[in-house]
């Protein structure tokens, strides 16, 4: 058992402890303050005599008016005498013990016995005192009748000043004794349930800290034995899923610091190879050699150039709330001026027309995307925007089997809250087979990653296009998705945020 087991359960005993001696405290003033009472209305009880006596009293003149302090005396005295019972003695003349259930007291001393005439009151059907002593708040109570069933009065006897005897006494003692049996009883289990409960909710927390304590060391393959449905069993695992995501983005930045490496290494092995050559007099410094180590210095230039592009940018656009997914991203900023997106996508295939008439791909004319596309206005960068539609025309150059086809089409979204004024457009791009398998959708958009089918390596790029797109979208607070076409091949879904063109 470590410390924190330890102090959690000391605590759950201390506390059910003190729980326990509160209620058996407040069990026994409770005992002691409903005992007088109580005795009182046995003792009420028993005076049956008494209670015929007066009937007959207030039968004489049908109210009691007859009924004067001496006969109330006299009635009073000796009813009380026929409400005790009377002992014989004992031949032995010897003390006798006492026995109240299991408890036996030895040795008892004369009891007590407190005057029942000096307790007692009569009041009549309104609650005047006619003889007696007057009722207190824990009187008992008794309410004579007449032979019609009328309410002729109250008979009240108060309770005992105390209970000095020793049978009042014993009966309080061997209810503490039982009250504190309970209590040790209760004290025992709730300490077992307590050990138990401790464990039970330490376990989990220990389990957390071992696990927070191995990721923290970098063992992300490190998993917490989730049990249970609770919160401390929901929290592991959403440790465990945190975990996961961690190894797979650590597994990812490994493969891209590899696939970087890879990338690199071509045209540096190339560049090497020429100044070697150079430098061993096998090639001479000529305008050829100057060329090729300049073409390469450019590729090298274009490869970091597009590396650095996939790092998002931040352009002063506001995302729309309903629209699947959108997000701002951070980090460098960027102009942003309104657009009008029809113009972008018409200038955009207008540049591409010729290559994809020659790849024998069918393209719509720029002239009648114009007059087909819905009228939209956005709010980015005309430049990184150009980027992306290129990005994927080139894509649909590459990876389209000719004879293909290329479609273009939009729509416009709303809000579904009408308290919401935000709109979006989706832009759809499909091209015709091959397509891509659903399973490598989600990933044509991380850096270097190709499709090693009919989207592979051969048909040339550097595998970084798709992400810089990607970028340059949630940079203008949107979403570039991909699914499967209509056409047979690959869908790209461009969704920007719509702004107002004269704000």
């Amino acid at each position: 058992m470590n410390r924190l087991q330890t102090r959690v359960l000391l605590a759950m005993v201390l506390l059910l402890l003190g729980l326990l001696l509160g209620f058996a405290g407040f069990s026994y003033w409770s005992l002691q303050r409903g005992l007088a009472p109580y005795v009182a209305q046995i003792e009420l009880g028993r005076l049956e005599y008494l209670e015929s006596q007066l009937r007959r009293e207030y039968a004489k003149e049908q109210s009691w008016s007859g009924l004067s302090p001496e006969r109330w005396n006299a009635l009073t005295r000796f009813g009380a005498q026929a409400a005790i019972p009377v002992t014989p003695p004992s031949d032995d003349n010897k003390p006798r013990g006492a026995t109240i259930g299991p408890l036996r007291t030895p040795d008892l001393k004369p009891i007590e016995r407190h005057p029942l005439h000096e307790r007692l009151g009569l009041l009549d059907a309104k609650g005047q005192l006619i003889a007696g002593v007057a009722p207190q708040a824990a009187s008992a109570t008794n309410p004579l009748f007449d032979n019609k069933h009328q309410l002729i009065g109250t008979l009240t006897l108060g309770p005992p000043a105390d209970l000095k005897n020793q049978i009042d006494s014993a009966f309080l003692k061997e209810h503490l004794v039982f009250l504190a049996i309970a209590a040790g009883l209760g004290l025992v289990v709730a300490g077992a349930l307590s050990w138990w409960l401790s464990r039970r909710w330490i376990r989990p927390i220990e389990a957390l800290s071992k696990g927070a304590q191995a990721f923290a060391q970098g063992q992300l393959d490190y998993r917490i034995a989730a049990e249970g449905s609770d919160e401390l069993g929901q929290l592991a695992r959403r440790f465990n899923h945190m975990a996961a995501q961690l190894h797979e983005a650590q597994a990812q930045q490994n493969e891209w610091l590899t696939q970087v490496a890879h990338e690199l290494r071509t045209p540096l092995a190339a560049v090497r190879a020429e100044i070697e050559a150079i430098q061993d007099g096998i090639r001479q410094f000529d305008a050829n050699t100057s060329e090729r180590l300049h073409r390469q210095i450019m590729r090298l230039t274009q490869l970091v150039a597009d590396m650095r592009a996939t790092i998002p940018t931040t352009l002063a656009v506001q995302a729309p709330q309903d629209a699947p997914a959108l997000q701002l991203t951070a980090p460098r900023a960027a102009s942003a001026v309104a657009l009008d997106l029809r113009a972008l996508v018409a200038e955009a295939v207008d540049a591409v027309q010729m290559r994809f008439v020659q790849a024998q791909i069918a393209l719509p004319p720029a002239a009648t995307l114009a007059q087909s596309l819905p009228v939209a206005w956005i709010h980015g960068n005309a430049a990184q925007l150009h980027q992306v539609l290129g990005n994927i025309f080139e894509n649909n150059l590459r990876y389209t089997d000719a004879p293909g086809t290329v479609a273009i089409s939009a729509s416009v979204h709303e809000a579904a809250a009408a308290s919401s004024q935000q709109r979006w457009i989706e832009l759809h791009i499909d091209d015709s087979a091959p397509g891509v398998a659903p399973a490598d959708q989600p990933r044509i958009f991380e850096r270097f990653y190709r499709v090693e089918a009919s989207r592979s390596r051969a048909s040339g790029g550097s595998g970084l296009g798709l992400a810089i797109c990607k970028s340059i979208v949630q940079a203008h607070g949107g979403q570039l998705r991909a699914s499967a076409s209509a056409l047979g091949g690959l869908r790209m879904t461009v969704i920007l945020p719509l702004t107002d063109p004269n704000p």
